[in-house]
């Protein structure tokens, strides 16, 4: 089970363990993303301390029906105890947590400040 939390502005996030290039896990805060249909995006200084290189890039909807061409990554998280590969897009703002990697989870979130957020296996 993950474990998170609803902050002040009302968003849900979760630490995740993501791989680093000297091949240690370190927790990173994520904000769980319903409307993101990826696994997960990250800002390029992340992805530049996890020593990831591009695979593609990939032309991607965003919010407001906004296109736009992004690098992608393959990464590797910690995901219901378990090492999963998984494509990471490159996005600025907060890293998003999306559907993708929620498959085969149950999401639960408080909606409130402070309110818990529970990513179970299905």
């Amino acid at each position: 089970m993950i474990r998170g939390a609803v902050d002040n502005f009302g968003q849900a996030s979760v630490p995740l363990e993501i791989r680093y290039g000297d091949g240690e896990f370190h927790s990173l805060r994520v904000v769980v993303d319903t409307g993101f249909h990826g696994h997960l995006t990250l800002y390029p200084e992340i992805i530049g301390q996890l020593g990831l290189r591009p695979m593609r890039s990939l032309d991607v909807a965003l919010a407001g029906n906004l296109r736009r061409t992004v690098n992608t990554y393959r990464g590797q998280v910690l995901w219901h105890g378990q090492l999963k590969t998984i494509r990471i897009l490159e996005a600025s703002g907060a890293p998003l947590l999306g559907m993708r990697l929620l498959s085969g989870s149950q999401l639960t979130i408080q909606a409130m400040e402070g309110g818990q957020v529970l990513i179970e296996e299905l």
